[in-house]
């Protein structure tokens, strides 16, 4: 579901002790993190920039992925293919403010 058959292909096991930050690209190392979030079924959990080496057709089915498997999510990401995704943004601004929106995605 995540896109990793290549790598499978590729590599093997991803469960072997390996450098894989030097075998597998930022977005292959993306998507074996959200992998591991479809084994593990957490309840919740913390995104940070957690697609931005992906395409935004990778991008939907890795958030597709954690709307069926998690009860809830915060993410950080600074790209604007990511509001569908989300019921809220919080915009942090430099002066220290802030603003919560409602952007109605993800019910």
């Amino acid at each position: 579901r995540v896109g990793l058959r290549g790598v499978l292909a590729r590599c093997g096991s991803l469960s072997e002790e390996r450098r894989w930050t030097e075998e597998l690209s930022l977005g292959e190392q993306q998507r074996v993190g959200f992998a591991r979030i479809l084994v593990h079924r957490p309840r919740y959990v913390l995104l940070d920039e957690a697609t931005s080496a992906c395409d935004t057709a990778i991008e939907a089915e890795l958030y597709a992925c954690v709307y069926s498997t998690c009860s809830a999510w915060v993410s950080v990401g600074h790209r604007s293919s990511l509001a569908p995704f989300h019921k809220l943004q919080l915009k942090l601004r430099p002066d220290l403010t802030s603003e919560l929106i409602c952007l109605g995605g993800s019910d």
